[in-house]
C-alpha cells in the first residue's frame, strides 16, 4: 500500500535530470600517491517517489592525473587514471538539501568493478523556473578484490556544482479569507421624527420632547401633568380638565367659554345696589377669572371696561362705572394677577342692550375685560391669538 501510494504521488511530478561536474582526487592507498588531482562529470535521471523520495539511475567518468612514481620499483609508474561507470541509487530530499546513496559498476583499468558511492548536496532553485543549482560532495569506493598484486581498494572523492531540471514549484492556491460578518442592522428609527430614536421613544407615534423619566422621553411636554399635552393645553402650567373648546382645554374648571375674543361667563359679576363694590357672592367668579388669566401663562395687560345703565345722571353712571372696573382691578390684584390692568370707563355710553325696562339695564350695568397684548408664544405651543376677556354685570 506504501509503495502505491508512493507511485501514484510520481506520477505527479515529472523525472528529474542532474548533471554534475567538479574536482576529483583519490583517498588513501598507492592511488593517493600515484595519481594527481582531476576531474569529472556526472548524469543522472531521478524518479520521484513523492516529494522527498526518488530512484536515481547515473553515469559517471573520472580522470586523474599522474602522479608520484610507485614506491615499490616493481610498478611501472602511472600516467593517469580513468574510469567510467553507472550506478543505482536512492534519493532523500529536504528543503533543499538532498543525500543519496547506492551501487554499480566502474570499469578501471580495462576491468569492471563493483562499487558503492554516497552523496550529499543543496540545490537552489533558479528564480522560480524548473531549474536548481548547488554544490555536491560524493564518495566513490571502488573494490579491487581481484587484482591479487595490489589488492588494495581504491576510494576516490568527487566534489563540485550540480544542476538540476524538475518539475516547477507548485504555487500553493491563493485562500482569500472573508471574515463572516452580521447583516448590517437597520438604523434606529425615528417613526414620529421627533429626533428621539424608536427604541427609546416612550411615545413613537407621537411627536415629543426629550426627557430624564424613560417612561416620559419623546411624549409631549405635560408640564402641569393634567395629562394634557402642552401643545394642546391652554393652560399649560395649571392642571385643568379636558374640554372640546380649545380656548379653556387644559384649564381648570370655570364657568367660561369662549366666544370670538371675548369669554363669556355663565353667570355674572354683581355689584351692590349704587355701589361700586363687588358683592361677596361674585367674588368666587372674579377669582376664576384671575385663575384662568394666571394659568394661560401669556397674558401681559388687560383693559378693565366698566359700563352702567342710562339711569341717573350720566356723570354719575361714568363715575360709577369707573369705579366698579377699578373694584375688580384690586380684586384680581389680590387674588395673584401680574398683568398690567388698565381701568376704561364708559358709563352709559355703550349699551348692550338698546330697551328702556329693567331687562335691558341689567344687561348694560356690566364690566368687561379685554386682553390687549400677550407674550409671544413658546415654540412648543400651537399659535394663540389676543383673548378679550369679558364679564357682564
Amino acid at each position: 500500500m506504501v509503495l502505491l501510494g508512493l507511485a501514484r504521488q510520481a506520477q505527479a511530478e515529472a523525472p528529474r535530470l542532474h548533471l554534475g561536474a567538479g574536482a576529483a582526487h583519490a583517498l588513501g592507498g598507492p592511488q593517493m600517491q600515484e595519481l594527481g588531482w582531476g576531474g569529472g562529470v556526472r548524469v543522472g535521471v531521478e524518479l520521484p517517489l513523492g516529494s522527498h523520495f526518488g530512484l536515481e539511475a547515473g553515469g559517471s567518468a573520472l580522470s586523474l592525473a599522474e602522479g608520484h612514481a610507485p614506491e615499490d620499483a616493481r610498478f611501472a609508474p602511472r600516467s593517469f587514471g580513468v574510469g567510467w561507470g553507472g550506478t543505482g541509487s536512492l534519493r532523500v530530499n529536504a528543503l533543499g538539501a538532498w543525500v543519496s546513496g547506492g551501487g554499480g559498476v566502474m570499469v578501471t583499468g580495462g576491468q569492471a568493478r563493483p562499487i558503492v558511492d554516497a552523496r550529499i548536496g543543496y540545490d537552489a532553485r533558479i528564480a522560480r523556473s524548473a531549474w536548481t543549482i548547488g554544490p555536491f560532495v560524493q564518495y566513490t569506493h571502488i573494490f579491487q578484490s581481484a587484482d591479487a598484486l595490489r589488492p588494495e581498494d581504491a576510494h576516490v572523492a568527487f566534489f563540485g556544482l550540480e544542476v538540476s531540471l524538475g518539475s516547477k514549484p507548485q504555487q500553493a492556491p491563493v485562500v482569500i479569507e472573508i471574515a463572516k460578518r452580521d447583516p448590517p442592522k437597520p438604523p434606529p428609527g425615528d417613526f414620529d421624527g421627533d429626533t428621539i430614536i424608536d427604541q427609546q421613544d416612550a411615545c413613537p407615534n407621537i411627536p415629543g420632547m426629550p426627557s430624564a423619566d424613560p417612561d416620559q422621553n419623546g411624549c409631549p411636554s405635560d408640564r402641569d401633568h393634567d395629562a394634557i399635552g402642552d401643545v394642546d393645553d391652554a393652560c399649560p402650567d395649571v392642571a385643568g380638565v379636558p374640554t372640546t373648546d380649545a380656548s379653556t382645554n387644559g384649564c381648570p374648571a370655570t364657568p367660561m367659554h369662549l366666544v370670538g375674543d371675548h369669554i363669556v361667563l355663565d353667570d355674572v359679576i354683581n355689584f351692590g345696589s349704587g355701589s361700586p363694590d363687588v358683592s361677596e357672592t361674585s367674588k368666587p367668579l372674579v377669582q376664576k377669572i384671575a385663575e384662568y388669566i394666571i394659568a394661560r401663562g401669556d397674558v401681559v395687560a388687560v383693559d378693565i371696561q366698566g359700563h352702567a345703565d342710562e339711569i341717573g345722571a350720566a356723570d354719575f353712571n361714568l363715575l360709577l362705572s369707573r369705579n366698579r372696573a377699578t373694584s375688580v382691578k384690586k380684586l384680581l390684584l389680590g387674588y395673584g394677577v401680574t398683568a398690567k390692568l388698565v381701568v376704561h370707563a364708559y358709563g352709559e355710553l355703550k349699551p348692550r342692550a338698546d330697551g328702556h325696562d329693567e331687562e335691558h339695564w341689567s344687561q348694560n350695568r356690566r364690566v368687561e375685560l379685554v386682553v390687549t397684548r400677550q407674550h409671544e408664544v413658546p415654540i412648543d405651543q400651537k399659535p394663540l391669538t389676543k383673548d378679550r376677556i369679558h364679564a357682564s354685570n
